[in-house]
């Protein structure tokens, strides 16, 4: 039960790292196309 819960926890954070990953490449490309 406990290992099964840590392996739910352990991909929900690599979709948040991911997630955040995907938002900071977006913010950085917008701002690189206002900024020129």
């Amino acid at each position: 039960m406990s290992g099964s819960n840590l392996q739910i926890v352990g991909k929900l954070y690599i979709f948040i790292y991911i997630f955040i990953y995907i938002y900071i490449y977006i913010y950085i490309y917008i701002y690189i196309y206002i900024y020129i």
